[in-house]
């Protein structure tokens, strides 16, 4: 653990007020892919429950607040092709504007499944129960595919599926298919099935569809092989970039599994530039495994494998960015009162991508003339531009920062020093924001 006599403070700018946006994306593909009719994902912190959003004017329709830090909407069916401003309209007179651009298409890849997937209204929460067999019937679910006839408002759910004007083109290791249904899905908002049949070969499978001249994301569909169907931080279980030496966690709902829950896989990550490494594995059943980025992966596509003792092996994506931020429920109170230091450990309440746990369940106590700091532990922000570019508040309130990297005792675990205003004192409950260079971790729930 960093002792407190070797920090250094460091003054902050301001920091834009809560709540914030850091960015807006393709729901399904995390790129800056969209067309009409597109899912985005709004990535932030300390979002409200509710909030409006439009483009060049034309409303677009809130899908639900995944957690205080994701919301996603459905952008305009009407909107214009080429350049446009986004706008959300946060509350309390707080606007952001983002700037994108809509192609015809915008054909994005969720989940390919040998069946209808099981979910609870959103598609990152698939949890597939049965292998792949060769020339089986696969279902893809995919967002992006334009209009459909006859046409379907905004933000509304069709009664019954509703087939598509253009039919997409799907390859599988880059060999056309024939598609043999594409429909915008009853009682959802925004989403796709696109059937075709799965190959007669055993292995991993490239998957691609595309619509008009725009191809989409690349997914893999294994036959008679294991697959990993989640694979975010630990710290905020949100999909997207992660940065190297990130604390990682990996799910699979197949019947193969990740491990036969008694002996450990074996990880390993092959970066955008080919070269693997093997990834330190921290805990395993049957089901998951947390494992480790190992140091030096590039920033980048890459592949990760999870190989049980049986020779079942499971493979998924990471896209590597340099910041991926998020913090973990532990912290650490520390009090310099009378030139005496006392550490007390505290769990405190987190958002992630299932939503927030709750409310806080303890009180920091900023009373007396000594120094009060708050210790944070989290990953995937130990490779900051600069100490200055970490930046947080709490309530609102500008806190200073005085460090921010690496844990350095425990791989992979990230820890952030904060110097606690006193005028923090008897607030009551208040949410704590950490921005990395621009980017939004899940936000931290604590009360004064």
């Amino acid at each position: 653990m960093r002792a407190i006599a070797f920090l250094l403070t460091i003054p902050l700018s301001l920091l834009a007020q809560q709540p914030f946006i850091s960015a807006v994306v393709n729901d399904a593909t995390s790129d800056a892919h969209f067309s009409p009719g597109s899912i985005i994902r709004f990535n932030g912190a300390d979002l409200p429950l509710s909030f409006s959003a439009t483009l060049d004017g034309k409303p677009a329709a809130q899908l639900g607040r995944q957690s205080t830090i994701v919301a996603r909407f459905q952008l305009p069916v009407d909107a214009p092709l080429g350049p446009a401003t986004l706008v959300a309209n946060l509350g309390g007179g707080k606007t952001q504007q983002f700037s994108i651009t809509l192609d015809q298409f915008a054909p994005s890849i969720y989940e390919v499944s040998p069946f209808y997937p099981v979910h609870s209204g959103d598609p990152h929460t698939h949890c597939f129960l049965e292998a792949t067999a060769p020339g089986s019937l696969v279902t893809a679910t995919v967002s992006g595919l334009g209009p459909t006839n006859p046409p379907v408002a905004t933000g509304v759910s069709p009664e019954n599926n509703v087939p598509t004007v253009v039919k997409p083109f799907v390859t599988i290791d880059g060999q056309a298919v024939e598609v043999l249904e594409s429909v915008l899905l009853q009682d959802s908002v925004g989403f796709y099935r696109v059937r075709f049949r799965a190959p007669v070969t055993d292995g991993f499978h490239s998957i691609r569809i595309a619509a008009g001249n725009q191809f989409g994301n690349e997914t893999f569909l294994p036959i008679n092989a294991g697959r990993i169907d989640a694979n975010f931080s630990a710290a905020t279980f949100v999909v997207g970039a992660v940065a190297p030496e990130s604390l990682m966690t990996a799910y699979s709902c197949t019947v193969s599994g990740l491990s036969d829950g008694f002996t450990a896989p074996v990880i390993s990550i092959v970066d955008s530039r080919g070269v693997e490494r093997p990834a330190r594995l921290s805990f395993f059943n049957k089901f998951q495994a947390n494992y480790a980025i190992p140091p030096g992966t590039a920033i980048g596509i890459a592949t990760l494998t999870i190989k049980t003792a049986t020779g079942v092996s499971s493979t998924g994506r990471l896209k590597i960015g340099s910041i991926g931020p998020g913090l973990f429920g532990a912290v650490l109170i520390v009090r310099n009162q009378g030139g005496v230091q006392t550490v007390t450990p505290a769990t405190v309440t987190i958002d992630v991508a299932q939503g927030v746990g709750g409310r806080p369940s303890g009180t920091i106590d900023l009373s007396g003339d000594g120094d009060v700091f708050l210790i944070l532990f989290g990953t995937g922000l130990r490779f900051r531009s600069a100490l200055a570019n970490v930046r947080v508040t709490i309530a609102g309130i500008d806190v200073p920062v005085e460090y921010a990297g690496a844990q350095g005792q425990f791989e992979g675990l990230d820890q952030v020093n904060l110097r606690l205003p006193k005028s923090l004192k008897g607030i009551g409950d208040a949410t704590l924001v950490l921005i990395v260079d621009g980017v939004a971790a899940n936000a931290m729930h604590l009360r004064f």
